[in-house]
């Protein structure tokens, strides 16, 4: 019995796949770099005023993201979303995402030295003129008698259940100090 020609023979070669960089994309990673693009869109659409006008785009693509972010409807937006992404798909994206990582980290190193000025300021609190005395040694020239008056304050304060200015006002001082 003879094998039926729509079965593919043991015994017949099979072309080989070569692995070059001359074959097409696959449809998955198509599909991968579309996704990005549409990332790249969204992250578009949530930067504040300020930091989307840091962002290297053309004029044309400027005004969709400004319009695309005026649109409150689902579709609306969501369409316009997808144009976003595709006018990106022709141009280098290379700078956009640089200057969003720029945005990004600028944010991040922001919450890190807010956490940092928090520790310190509970730090004082609960220390007191220990902690000033390590804060100093890390930040010599650190004017300390100001810091020491607000550490008493904040420490009165909190103990008479007063409104806490001082302690709002040892986190400015804090803030300046560390980012010297």
């Amino acid at each position: 019995m003879s094998r039926p020609p729509w079965r593919p023979s043991k015994n017949r070669p099979q072309p080989e796949l070569v692995a070059t960089d001359a074959l097409p994309p696959s449809r998955s990673d198509r599909k991968r770099a579309a996704q990005a693009q549409r990332d790249i869109a969204t992250e578009l659409f949530l930067l504040p005023d300020k930091a989307l006008a840091a962002v290297p785009l053309d004029t044309d693509l400027r005004d969709a993201v400004v319009l695309g972010r005026s649109i409150h409807k689902h579709g609306g937006r969501r369409r316009q979303l997808q144009l976003v992404a595709k006018m990106l798909r022709i141009l280098d994206t290379g700078p956009i995402t640089i200057a969003l990582d720029r945005i990004e980290h600028r944010q991040e190193s922001a919450i890190l030295r807010t956490h940092t000025v928090e520790q310190w300021r509970e730090r004082l609190l609960t220390e007191g003129s220990d902690a000033v005395a390590s804060l100093v040694a890390e930040h010599p020239g650190a004017d300390v008698a100001p810091l020491e008056a607000l550490v008493q304050e904040a420490l009165r304060e909190r103990r008479e259940g007063r409104p806490q200015r001082a302690f709002r006002e040892m986190f400015r001082v804090l803030w300046e100090l560390l980012s010297i």
